[in-house]
């Protein structure tokens, strides 16, 4: 009943007027639906609510490109299993044969499919037959299990066997809503609120601040949970993004370190960054001080849902008359060298930096200098699995914010592996992936080159002095803007081999957001001239 509380002398210290469940119950039952509690005296309560619903639109959400081209084999030893990945392909209207056992088919045969869909126990039990065909194949496993033998070729998916994932595979488009559609479309700008961002991985952080700047928001960031808990009570944030796995302080600790301050502290808006969205997610990080997460790699249309909720209305401009700003798009020159790294989604990177070519080439190579692939080699000489397993998460997001879907799986692989303790996987597995990122890394290089080695004005050192001065304030203050701004000036000039290599390193190290490094190294610059 509105406004009753049950035993109000018991509770006469807890908040409310007895209105709560009331509003829910009116609400519930104008949809049609019911409200129950089954609650235990000492033990606790649960709240029950049904809603009947009903599915308005039956016509497909995802259409698939050139699927009058697909002819799929699928072939997986458990009936259970073969019908439900079934209902999946049915579902997106592709035309498949299902099957248990393929060495029914001959070689001729299995040639006459556009693809072929597998079970990893099948793939290794007919291995060698299918060696000898050019249909390209995609195996189904358990993340962490390995077909007999390596191909590069082979694709893979994991069990549970998703729409996404065979999406993802056989090519799409997702006609989902107008915000998917047009990715670069923004509801409001927010020039007065404050952001904060805390991933312990130089490339995240760029890609987060970048896509997070085209509302116009003021932005700092914080590059571990210690960093962040000091950040936070220096300055009033109405949002604060979170890492979910980070060395020290984890996201979920580093949430319970600033709730357990108390005060405004309990209200300040927390939203976990997470690569591994999975289901109870969302139960998972609100149990755990956090009001919301975003997944990994940051979707725009779930970045304007989160902004959009948490940052106060009255700070939200809306500018439905004004012109678009869409973003910078840099040389498309750019575009054609992107071919010359291999493994790279290109379709899929642009997708990931609002068709930014300017931000791609940033994250490509802020990925390719990631000090974090330094921390992994010297935790894996350490045999230090804990610290290797948060490093190798870190590598696979950002990977995967640059378009290396496969190196990130490979990446992913290793950071199960390290889960679950594995060690005689990641010995086996870490030096090919590091070959394999090393080659990425020159490649991206190569292609993202874009400051004169030797600038043929002489600088001036006094001036030097005085920039090298404001870049110290700016590390200080965490000010990637003005950071950028003085190292492109510095940048301009020579000062010699010695100092222009300082110079090289300090522009590299503000791009990559590691604004400790700057400072240090930015103190021997100053005193060295």
């Amino acid at each position: 009943n509105a406004f009753e509380r049950a035993d109000p002398k018991r509770n006469r210290n807890v908040e409310g007027t007895g209105l709560g469940l009331a509003i829910c119950k009116t609400l519930t039952e104008m949809m049609g639906g019911s409200i129950d509690v089954r609650s235990v005296y000492g033990a606790g309560s649960i709240f029950s609510v049904e809603i009947p619903q009903k599915v308005k639109d039956f016509s497909p959400c995802i259409r698939i490109e050139n699927k009058d081209k697909k002819n799929i084999l699928l072939c997986i030893k458990e009936r259970e299993q073969l019908n439900a990945v079934s209902e999946e392909l049915s579902s997106l209207g592709l035309k498949f044969t299902p099957m248990q056992d393929i060495s029914a088919l001959s070689m001729v045969e299995i040639d006459e499919f556009s693809d072929i869909l597998i079970d990893l126990n099948e793939y290794n039990a007919n291995r060698i037959s299918l060696t000898r065909t050019n249909t390209p194949i995609s195996i189904i496993s358990e993340p962490g299990a390995q077909p007999d033998s390596e191909n590069p070729e082979i694709k893979r998916i994991y069990r549970p066997v998703t729409v996404i994932s065979l999406l993802n595979l056989f090519g799409g488009t997702s006609v989902l809503s107008d915000s998917r559609k047009n990715p670069l479309y923004k509801q409001f700008y927010a020039p007065d609120a404050d952001i904060l961002v805390v991933d312990d991985n130089s490339t995240n952080l760029l890609v987060a601040k970048r896509l997070i700047s085209l509302y116009g928001t003021r932005i700092d960031t914080a590059e571990s949970g210690i960093q962040a808990l000091k950040m936070v009570q220096k300055k009033d944030y109405d949002i604060v993004f979170m890492d979910h796995m980070m060395p020290e302080l984890d996201g979920i600790e580093t949430a319970q370190a600033i709730r357990s301050l108390g005060g405004k502290y309990t209200k300040l808006t927390i939203v976990a960054l997470t690569a591994n969205v999975i289901s109870g997610a969302a139960e998972l990080f609100r149990e755990s001080g956090m009001d919301d997460f975003l997944g990994k790699p940051i979707e725009m249309s779930e970045l304007n849902r989160v902004l959009s909720r948490y940052i106060p209305e009255e700070k939200q401009i809306r500018r439905e008359d004004e012109p678009e700003i869409k973003p910078e798009k840099g040389n498309t020159d750019f575009s054609e060298k992107l071919k010359n790294i291999s493994g790279l989604d290109i379709e899929a990177a642009l997708n990931q930096c609002n068709n930014d070519l300017a931000l791609l080439s940033d994250i490509l190579r802020s990925a390719a200098t990631t000090p974090t692939v330094k921390k992994l080699r010297e935790a894996y000489e350490k045999l230090d699995l804990r610290s290797y397993t948060i490093y190798v998460h870190g590598i696979k997001g950002a990977l995967r914010n640059v378009g290396m879907k496969e190196l990130g799986d490979l990446a992913y692989e290793l950071e199960l592996a390290g889960k679950r303790e594995d060690m005689e996987y990641i010995i086996s597995h870490h030096a090919p992936f590091m070959d394999k990122f090393n080659t990425f890394a020159e490649e991206a290089l190569k292609i993202t080159e874009n400051r004169e080695k030797n600038p043929a004005v002489s600088g001036d050192v006094t001036q030097l002095r005085e920039y090298v001065k404001e870049l110290i304030s700016a590390a200080e203050d965490m000010d990637y803007s003005r950071a950028r701004q003085i190292t492109e000036k510095i940048s301009e000039n020579t000062y010699g081999e010695k100092i222009d290599e300082k110079i090289n390193s300090l522009c590299e190290l503000v791009d990559s957001f590691e604004f400790a490094q700057v400072s240090d190294i930015a103190v021997g610059l100053e005193e060295e001239i």
